[in-house]
């Protein structure tokens, strides 16, 4: 599918992830290593769950490091909102 974005922030092993008005960016990135959003997080840390995702998350490794990217599973019309299965 197409690229749509990366989801950044910080690398962590804590439990929890720091919340930021309320909410809390986190995402499981390989065994008890997550991704932060919270911190240095991009737009796609607000990407909502859906069972009729339009997108999913893969990890991609750029040559250097590893990164979880955002990607298409079928053509997106303008202004339709992203959408994954984080099932």
């Amino acid at each position: 599918g197409s690229f749509i974005g990366l989801y950044t922030g910080k690398m962590t092993r804590r439990k929890q992830g720091i919340k930021r008005g309320g909410h809390s960016y986190i995402m499981r990135f390989d065994g008890d290593l997550k991704v932060d959003a919270a911190e240095g997080g991009s737009l796609m840390r607000y990407v909502n769950t859906s069972c009729k995702p339009n997108a999913k998350i893969v990890r991609w490794y750029s040559g250097r490091k590893w990164h979880l990217v955002y990607v298409a599973t079928r053509r997106i019309r303008i202004g339709e909102q992203i959408m994954v299965d984080y099932g």
